[in-house]
């Protein structure tokens, strides 16, 4: 199996802890930012994470009731994460490279932890989305019209 992260896959876990207890004092909500926001019912849990001279890490979870679905974004900056690697593989059922508006980027879904999507955005610079209520043509969707909206 092909691992497409220098950063093992414990930024999922991370994320979720981020999320779910907000620091006193930081913004736990963003509303009504972008088109996304409001197809998700206008409200992101937002996140955001100095790591001096590291970067910065931004972390979202949209949230939407009818249908349920939820879609965890994580923006990396900074050269203490480093650019996407995409290893010389080829296409699976499961992993796939895509190329998204002259991007390169990195689909790779699973039936039990669902889909997941690294975009390149230049050097030191990746976009995560992760869902595992959204497959991995709606994930790719969502994420054109969040990077639209940026």
């Amino acid at each position: 199996m092909c691992c497409m992260f220098r950063i093992p896959c414990a930024l999922f876990i991370v994320t979720a802890l981020l999320v779910s207890a907000p620091a006193a004092g930081s913004s736990a909500t963003a509303a009504g930012s972008s088109a996304i926001a409001s197809s998700f019912g206008g409200q992101a849990q937002k996140k955001v994470v100095s790591l001096g001279s590291r970067g910065v890490w931004t972390s979202l979870v949209y949230r939407r009731e009818a249908p349920i679905a939820y879609v965890s974004i994580n923006l990396t900056e900074g050269p203490g994460f480093g650019s996407l690697y995409v290893p010389e593989c080829p296409s699976t059922p499961s992993y796939s490279v895509l190329d998204l508006a002259g991007m390169k980027a990195v689909l790779e879904e699973d039936e039990l932890l669902g889909a997941s999507l690294a975009v390149a955005l230049g050097e030191n610079r990746v976009l995560t989305l992760e869902s595992r209520s959204l497959a991995g043509r709606e994930l790719v969707e969502f994420a054109m019209e969040y990077l639209k909206s940026q």
